[in-house]
């Protein structure tokens, strides 16, 4: 029977909740919304959560010329990775043990639809950067997730990869790139038929058990 020989990791929604620091890091702004900008609620921040920058860019700016919305983005996202290397995100439930534990036994890895720079902001607060192998997000390449995951494991001539995420775009792109997919249901979204959802990663290990490619 065929095991996992690494672990990708979606990172918001499935190792942290960084919702509050990214509000108020967008909210001090406010007063530089493109003219006509619609009133940002946090549920519609949390309702972008997981989606390409550039798609976040027009759910959050629909009114605003292109050209208008990527400068408020680029102003904004620099702003935000200022503003959560200050105070951080919260962990989900068992992360550092879970990462601690598995990093001896498999090559861990991030992919994630953020920006360049946020990943980083993430491991260098916590410390985590002993633990993960390598990184991609949509920042570095400008690719859809399920690209990204097929890069990650061409570059490190991965077999049977799993990827952990929380949202139906995470189920998507483990599709693509012929992954097995394990769901968080505790994160931002749903999934339609993932291989295997758990309640939290306090106990992967013991699931990755259930896991068969047989």
């Amino acid at each position: 029977m065929k095991k996992p020989d690494a672990i990708i990791f979606d990172l918001d929604g499935t190792l942290w909740d960084s919702t509050e620091g990214i509000y108020d890091a967008l909210m001090s702004l406010k007063e530089d919304f493109p003219e006509g900008t619609p009133p940002i609620s946090k549920e519609k921040l949390d309702s972008c959560m997981g989606l390409p920058m550039d798609e976040i860019s027009r759910r959050l700016f629909p009114t605003a010329k292109e050209e208008d919305r990527d400068a408020m983005m680029e102003r904004f996202t620099e702003y935000e990775l200022q503003h959560l290397k200050r105070v951080g995100g919260t962990l989900y439930p068992c992360i550092e043990e879970m990462l601690k534990d598995l990093s001896q036994d498999y090559p861990l890895f991030i992919v994630s639809n953020c920006q360049l720079g946020y990943i980083e902001v993430f491991l260098k607060y916590y410390g985590f950067d002993k633990y993960i192998t390598d990184h991609l997000s949509w920042g570095a390449t400008e690719r859809p997730k399920g690209e990204n995951l097929v890069t990650i494991a061409e570059k490190h001539a991965l077999q049977t990869p799993i990827y952990i995420g929380d949202t139906r775009g995470d189920e998507l792109a483990a599709r693509y790139a012929n992954m097995k997919f394990v769901f968080l249901p505790y994160g931002f979204g749903k999934a339609e038929a993932p291989d295997l959802t758990i309640s939290d990663l306090c106990q992967l290990r013991d699931h990755l058990k259930e896991l068969s490619w047989d």
